[in-house]
Formats: C-alpha cells, sequence, structure tokens
C-alpha cells in the first residue's frame, strides 16, 4: 500500500464559467475566480477546471495507475478542446484599451473610428484645400464623434467622453431658454456670435450645448496684442480698416494685405484667455477658441507640442485683465496675421 499525505491532484470535475466581452472571466457558484482579462488558455481551462484534494487517503499501486492514466486522458480532452474552440479575433467596441497610437496620416491609425491629430507638424492649413500645404511629422490617432471613449483625452479636439462616447458639447440650433427639445444633457443656450462692436448686428441665436459645458465667449485677441505690419508692430487697437499689415497668399508666401474689418467686442470680468509661450520666448494672449493656423484652436496646443516652427513651453488659461478683445481680417484668402510674431487665423474669415 502507499501512503499519500496532503496531496492535491486534479478530478474531471468541471466547473463552467463564462468570459463576458471585456474579457473577464465570471466564475459559476463554487468555483475560482479568474482576474484580470482573459486569454484564450484560461477561458479553456476555465470550462475544465478540476480539483480533488486528497489527505491521508491510502491507495493501491492499481489505484494510483488508474489515476496517472485518467490524468493522461484529462490531459489529451484538454488538449483536443484547444485545438477546436473558436475564439473571437477582436473583442467588439473595444479598441481604445490599446496603447496609444502614433501617425503621420489617417491611414496610420488602425481604423476609421480615428483621425490623425498633429502634435507636431510645418506648413499652413486654409479654409480652401488648394491653400493648405500643412504637413503632419507628429501625430496621435483620436477617435472621431460617436466612437466609444473612457476619457477626455482619446476624443479628437472638439469632442468629449460623455457616457463613455465621443460627442460634441455643441449640438444643433434651437429658439431660446425655454426651448425644450434639446437632446437629454444639453440646454439651449445663446451662441457666442461674431465679435463685433456695432449695437446693430443680427442677434447670434441659440443652439443646444452640453449641460456643465462652458463656452468661453468672445474667441478674440487681448489688448496688448502686437500685429505684424510693413512698419512695425502696431497694438491691435490702433490697426484701422485700409491699413497694411502681413500675412500670407495663396502660395503661403509673406505678403502685404490691406485690413478690411476690425472688432471691439466687450467682455466680462470673469472672461478667461490663454496664455501661449514658445520656445523662441514668443508669447501672446488670445481666448481659447481662437482659430490656430494649423486647423486647430489655440486652446488645443498642448506643452510640449509644436507650432509655428517652436516648441510650446506652455499653454495656460489665465484670467483677463481688460474690458474689451479684439480680432481683425487681411484681404487674404488664408485669413492669417501675425499677432505677437506668432501666426493665427482671423475669427473673421468666411
Amino acid at each position: 500500500m502507499i501512503k499519500f499525505s496532503a496531496v492535491a491532484v486534479h478530478n474531471f470535475n468541471v466547473i463552467a464559467y463564462k468570459a463576458d466581452y471585456n474579457g473577464k472571466c465570471k466564475s459559476a457558484p463554487g468555483g475560482n475566480y479568474c482576474k484580470g482579462l482573459c486569454t484564450p488558455w484560461d477561458i479553456a481551462f476555465s470550462k475544465y477546471h478540476f480539483l480533488m484534494y486528497l489527505k491521508e487517503v491510502e491507495l493501491s499501486k492499481k489505484s494510483v495507475l488508474v489515476l496517472l492514466v485518467s490524468a493522461v486522458a484529462a490531459t489529451a480532452a484538454v488538449t483536443y478542446r484547444l485545438a477546436t474552440v473558436e475564439f473571437p479575433k477582436r473583442l467588439p467596441s473595444w479598441e481604445f484599451l490599446s496603447a496609444r497610437y502614433e501617425c503621420k496620416s489617417d491611414a496610420d491609425c488602425p481604423s476609421d473610428k480615428y483621425i490623425c491629430e498633429a502634435i507636431e507638424g510645418y506648413g499652413t492649413v486654409s479654409p480652401g484645400d488648394e491653400l493648405s500645404s500643412y504637413q503632419i511629422t507628429r501625430g496621435e490617432c483620436k477617435l472621431k464623434e460617436g466612437n466609444r471613449c473612457r476619457s477626455n483625452s482619446q476624443c479628437a479636439a472638439g469632442f468629449l467622453c460623455q457616457a463613455g462616447t465621443c460627442i460634441s458639447p455643441i449640438g444643433r440650433d434651437c429658439s431660446g431658454p425655454s426651448d425644450m427639445s434639446c437632446p437629454a444633457d444639453y440646454e439651449c443656450v445663446q451662441k457666442c456670435g461674431p465679435p463685433v462692436f456695432r449695437g446693430d448686428e443680427p442677434h447670434p441665436g441659440y443652439y443646444c450645448q452640453l449641460k456643465g459645458y462652458q463656452q468661453i465667449c468672445p474667441i478674440c485677441l487681448a489688448s496688448n496684442t502686437r500685429i505684424s505690419t510693413p512698419e512695425g508692430g502696431v497694438n491691435v487697437k490702433d490697426i484701422q480698416v485700409g491699413m497694411k499689415i502681413w500675412s500670407l497668399d495663396e502660395k503661403g508666401e509673406k505678403t502685404e494685405s490691406t485690413v478690411i474689418r476690425v472688432t471691439k467686442t466687450p467682455v466680462p470680468s470673469t472672461h478667461k484667455v490663454m496664455h501661449l509661450t514658445l520656445s523662441d520666448e514668443r508669447e501672446v494672449w488670445v481666448s481659447p477658441n481662437h482659430p490656430a493656423a494649423n486647423g486647430k484652436l489655440v486652446g488645443d496646443l498642448k506643452a510640449g507640442g509644436t507650432y509655428d516652427g517652436a516648441g510650446i513651453t506652455s499653454a495656460k488659461l489665465v484670467p483677463y485683465w481688460d474690458n474689451a478683445t479684439y480680432d481683425i481680417l487681411p484681404g487674404t484668402k488664408s485669413g492669417l496675421y501675425w499677432a505677437n510674431g506668432i501666426l493665427l487665423r482671423s475669427t473673421l474669415s468666411p
């Protein structure tokens, strides 16, 4: 007789497990719990998990032989199941669980759910494709509107991760504060409207806006901004219609352009502006929703990236010190000008 003491071996009792779409194992009553993400090996063995504890049990040599033969048979059965069971090639709707994807174009992203968003690049982006010369040298794939997400940082610029989906905080037009037709979690609020000074301009209208979202209006330059002109830097407050400033033409070359419109917009005492500082010591104070030259908003620029040929050392929202903001419109199609030596696009561009 052979005596076994405190020996754990496997029997052939099946404890059923199930794996949900998240890849996490859930045990049946009495079963062990599979922590973390299941591999195909985990899932297969969870269907054939067995345990028997023998303590102070005496077995004959014949029993030991039967036990060994049975163990070999069980191993063969599991191996067969591993070879025949079909596992999903891809877990549905969970692409965003993977690591960040770097890119230089949309084609580098894993699927059409993404867009390649520039971190570094060169050239300019214009409203018409014929004027665009911007090339991405380093970018990151971001999820487009309507796709599953876990945080705002995974969504493309201008979108927020709300209830697990990338959405726009700004929706369709509505009629006014009493309009209750906006989707759930949205409310009807007044639009920013164009930055204007005259009081006879038409009302900007209303749109559905995500509750809790703060749209910073207006979207203009701070009062300390100096505009590049052939005569040198001129404060934006002193720029007049008909004056010459520097802009970019259809070929992306620096050219003189005539100012065709100027605006001044009163702001509340709570207004904030983005203080953008570049590695070559250029800096500008501008509303975060002001359009940049690369197709983004100034508020989308982040420290560590590049802009206008230099590194971004700081991009912070700070309180505004004045009672009005300003903007100008050059006569070029690009609508670009230099503010404190930094290339920006006019908010007044068509």
